[in-house]
């Protein structure tokens, strides 16, 4: 949808017959004033992200329950979710089911991490890492990655979000990048 408003309250989806737990909601994430509006749906567990982000507003109830044949729609409540860089949802969304850093901060950064030498500090790696990447990559690509942590780190105070690793790894990438 191209208006807010037009968000439709609920989708029938297709879930297949994959075996794994149906989502309970469907996300229309947006970043208000882009134009042309964008809203990007994404399929989620109401539950986690009820456990990790506390500032988000209560879901609607929904209790799916998987269709009796593949062929059968699974009916969800969309929730509208004002994001200030929908861009970087599915980052944290990713992290928030996985809880995986390291996957988080390949994701962010423009090349794997360096490998620790013997005896080398973690500030000492990540000062070589980021003259590594600053003699790689140009100003404009190095530049767009700090635009999606600071994305990033919008999103997740604007959800309350509290998980260690996730500040960790946008605390490292920043470092690094900046």
């Amino acid at each position: 949808p191209t208006n807010i408003n037009a968000i439709p309250s609920t989708l029938d989806v297709s879930v297949g017959d994959n075996g794994h737990d149906a989502p309970t909601h469907m996300l229309a994430v947006y970043t208000p004033g882009t134009q042309p509006l964008s809203v990007k749906l994404y399929p989620v567990h109401g539950a986690i992200l009820a456990a990790h982000c506390a500032s988000i507003a209560p879901f609607p109830a929904s209790h799916p329950s998987l269709p009796a044949t593949p062929d059968e729609p699974l009916t969800l409540p969309v929730v509208p979710l004002n994001l200030p860089h929908a861009e970087s949802y599915p980052l944290l969304s990713a992290f928030l089911y996985t809880r995986r850093a390291d996957s988080l901060m390949a994701s962010l950064m423009p090349s794997p991490p360096l490998a620790a030498t013997a005896g080398e500090a973690g500030d000492i790696l990540l000062r070589r890492y980021a003259r590594v990447i600053a003699a790689t990559f140009t100003s404009r690509a190095i530049y767009q990655r700090l635009q999606t942590v600071y994305g990033l780190w919008a999103n997740a105070c604007r959800l309350g979000v509290f998980e260690h690793g996730l500040w960790m790894a946008i605390d490292q990438c920043w470092e690094v990048l900046l």
